[in-house]
């Protein structure tokens, strides 16, 4: 699912465009199942909720961040990095510019995690809703629009539960860098309670599109 200007766009393009090689493939499927292996099951369990510490609350935003004590963090930042730049280059619904052979050059192994690159991370918990805490995003699979992070350019994606934050570019605040699943000193993961505007901006569209393919294979664990 493609959510753009308010708008779900069914497509399965950045899953059915032949980028790599039998071998990278392969790479790249052992980071789709790390972070299926954190993602909310069909169950309605979430085992990375279990990996997190105690959550502390940032006065600033209001956000409560755990410490990923047991979270396969450069796993995770590593998917994060290869999402954007499969939808860069298999369907262009994301634009890496000079920034994108970084990425390439990264996840085919012959170069360290790109320094132009921040992941963040995000799961969706309600704790006064047990029996149903990740809903409605548990089950959601969809890349959200674009947009820019102060002197940056941020991309977004949910997949079932987890949102993940990919920023991309030169100059950082020091919110990023502490956030990062790998240049933070400390890791850390959001802690989520969808909104009011969280559910209207994204929930309303689930209806009109569904994942396919390997991605709609997720949503039914």
């Amino acid at each position: 699912m493609l959510i753009a200007d308010g708008v779900a766009t069914q497509t399965s393009a950045q899953l059915t465009s032949h980028l790599l090689c039998e071998q990278c493939e392969q790479r790249l499927g052992l980071l789709d199942r790390s972070a299926a292996d954190a993602a909310y099951t069909r169950s309605g369990e979430c085992p990375i909720i279990s990996q997190l510490g105690a959550e502390r609350r940032r006065s600033e935003d209001e956000v409560s961040f755990a410490d990923a004590v047991d979270v396969e963090t450069e796993q995770l930042a590593a998917f994060g990095v290869s999402v954007v730049w499969r939808l860069h280059a298999g369907s262009r619904h994301v634009e890496l510019g000079p920034y994108a052979e970084d990425a390439r050059s990264f996840l085919v192994g012959e170069a360290p995690f790109p320094r132009a690159f921040r992941v963040l991370l995000g799961v969706y918990f309600d704790p006064a809703r047990p029996e149903s805490p990740g809903d409605p995003m548990a089950t959601m699979i969809a890349i959200l629009a674009s947009d820019r992070a102060e002197r940056a350019r941020r991309h977004r994606f949910l997949l079932c539960g987890l949102q993940f934050e990919v920023v991309v570019g030169q100059h950082f605040s020091p919110y990023f860098d502490e956030l990062c699943l790998h240049h933070a000193t400390t890791k850390q993961v959001a802690v989520l309670i969808p909104s009011a505007n969280t559910l209207r901006s994204i929930g309303k569209t689930r209806a009109s599109a569904r994942p396919v393919g390997r991605l709609a294979r997720l949503a039914r664990r």
